[in-house]
């Protein structure tokens, strides 16, 4: 088929489909609109539910904006007298495709829109997710992101998120606090618990309505562990444990309660073990020359630079 042939084509299909592709045109242009009206009165809708989060509302306005869409074009290509059926096969191996290439983001996805509508944790809540933890920053639809004791930020995929084990620390907002402590075999039961609840019960951020139990947790080879459980603030549980743990071992030093060491046995042996021995001392440190360049100098080595290629540049065009 020529050229001539191909145009003659196109103007006779123009001439015998102009009325339908005006129509399609109008009915293009009112479905765009109306297809806005819809979006608005959707948006509105699910901003009044405030149990809906952020990124789902985004997600389902997305979702039913695309659908809208594809539904116009399928409508405006009948009126113009393109086959459906053949348009629907080809966006459907087109989706099939898009799909197993992007199966980890589409994963990711889904999955961070689980997690927004289940709520196994919100923004500014400490959990630990797998062999993470730290306060969560940021749930966004691919990816979680927490923030760690030492100013770290870890980025999680949502799909592993869904697949690890999630525990949430400020869910309640009360958290257990538990704290082990190894002192001597001859160290007094009594006075050693004494001194650990004394210490508890001296801080206004532990509840006293809530039990504080205080027991010897095991038997150890030279030491003896005591455990202490209580009751805080989640926001207080760091700063106590922290705290706790220095006020406690003064305490045991003040009452001469001893925390053991570990021991070990030592033989002496009677052979004398010889070691070979340098006696060359150390060399003496010789500082490294380094050129300092000022701005000037690594101005001139650009310029130089320069120079030389287009010296190169204007030797190839003559040749």
């Amino acid at each position: 088929m020529t050229w001539n042939e191909f145009w003659q084509l196109c103007k006779d299909w123009l001439n015998e489909n102009a009325i339908a592709i005006i129509v399609a045109i109008i009915t293009l242009v009112l479905g765009i609109f109306i297809i806005k009206i819809l979006m608005y009165i959707i948006k509105k809708a699910f901003n009044k539910n405030k149990k809906m989060e952020k990124i789902t509302i985004s997600f389902f306005c997305s979702v039913i904006k695309i659908v809208l869409y594809i539904l116009l074009l399928l409508i405006v290509s009948q009126m113009i007298g393109i086959p459906i059926a053949g348009f629907v096969s080809l966006l459907s191996i087109v989706g099939l495709a898009i799909s197993l290439a992007i199966q980890d983001t589409l994963s990711n996805l889904f999955n961070g829109l689980i997690l927004v509508s289940t709520k196994p944790f919100k923004t500014g809540e400490y959990v630990q997710i797998g062999d993470e933890e730290g306060t969560v920053l940021s749930i966004n639809t691919m990816t979680t992101t927490l923030l760690t004791t030492d100013n770290k930020e870890i980025i999680i995929p949502n799909s592993t998120v869904a697949k690890e084990e999630i525990i949430n620390y400020d869910r309640t907002g009360i958290r257990r606090l538990d704290l082990r402590f190894d002192v001597a075999y001859s160290s007094d039961i009594k006075k050693v618990k004494e001194v650990i609840l004394n210490v508890i019960k001296s801080d206004g951020r532990v509840y006293l309505d809530k039990k504080i139990s205080i027991n010897i947790d095991k038997f150890n080879d030279s030491s003896i562990t005591f455990i202490s459980k209580c009751w805080c603030d989640s926001e207080d549980y760091w700063d106590l444990k922290y705290l706790f743990n220095e006020q406690i071992f003064n305490e045991f030093k003040k009452n001469d309660i001893s925390i053991p060491f570990d021991q070990l046995e030592v033989r002496l042996l009677n052979d004398e073990i010889k070691l070979p021995i340098d006696n060359k001392p150390l060399p003496i440190r010789i500082e490294k020359e380094r050129k300092k360049e000022d701005e000037t100098d690594f101005i001139k080595k650009i310029e130089l630079k320069t120079e030389k290629k287009n010296k190169q540049k204007k030797n190839k065009n003559r040749t």
